[in-house]
């Protein structure tokens, strides 16, 4: 959505560029083709090759966490002493590559250690999006591939947590919900317009379709209209439903 904004470049999960770029499975393996959203694999893709032009061949970069970071710093939580410059370094790695796409460059990648590692490198530069969903709905959806009712609701609770813990550490950033999200489409991508700086636009209250996403669910290439999914309400018991609230209520 924040990509139909004229002022914003939206990228996806730019952190699977490299398994993009060298068709490489082994680092993420998806439901879909390793394809920009435009069709067209990074080597022929206009805009990607825009940014190889500045930076050099793609496969070369390198912007998964768990891959590029030192062993010792992937498990870290916190902006600790013997994290930062590690940190710090991963995350200059991430924004010269940001540097070679024009304006302001909306990141999905989802990983907690990650928006440190950008914050430690240019503080001044971060903005954090925390969206989160009702957890008995991702429950449901972690359980349809393949986790168990407990590890979905102690999964939602970790990045939960992970996100308490950067909201901490990062100054500015929007908490949203989902369901708020889905609801109340436009109120809150006023709010979030200018939370970041920029004019609204009704531009970003539909899913953009001209763009380069790289990682993500298959819809993300579609332009579905923004309603809110249900589904997970008639599907757990009341003995589950015990369950998950044991777990993960009240952590809002």
């Amino acid at each position: 959505m924040l990509g139909g904004h004229p002022d914003l470049t939206a990228v996806g999960e730019i952190s699977q560029i490299n398994a993009y770029a060298t068709d490489d499975r082994s680092q993420y393996n998806p439901r879909h083709e390793l394809l920009c959203t435009c069709g067209l694999d990074l080597q022929h893709c206009p805009f990607w090759q825009s940014v190889a032009h500045k930076i050099g061949p793609l496969s070369d970069v390198q912007l998964n966490f768990y891959r590029a970071v030192h062993p010792l710093i992937r498990r870290a939580s916190r902006m600790s002493s013997r994290a930062y410059p590690l940190l710090k370094s991963f995350g200059e790695i991430n924004f010269r590559v940001f540097d070679a796409i024009d304006g302001i460059v909306v990141d999905s990648s989802k990983l907690q250690r990650r928006l440190l590692a950008l914050y430690a490198a240019r503080p001044k530069s971060v903005f954090a999006i925390f969206l989160v969903r009702d957890y008995r709905a991702v429950t449901h959806s972690k359980m349809k591939r393949g986790a168990t009712l407990e590890q979905g609701a102690r999964e939602w609770v970790k990045r939960l947590d992970e996100m308490k813990v950067a909201a901490r550490i990062v100054p500015k950033y929007m908490w949203i919900r989902y369901e708020d999200l889905c609801t109340k489409t436009e109120l809150v991508m006023r709010d979030l317009c200018s939370a970041i700086g920029i004019d609204f636009t009704p531009l970003v209250l539909e899913r953009s379709t001209d763009n380069h996403f790289l990682g993500g669910s298959p819809s993300r290439s579609g332009n579905r209209k923004v309603v809110l999914d249900h589904g997970y309400k008639d599907a757990f018991s009341s003995e589950q439903t015990r369950i998950m609230d044991r777990i993960a209520g009240n952590r809002l």
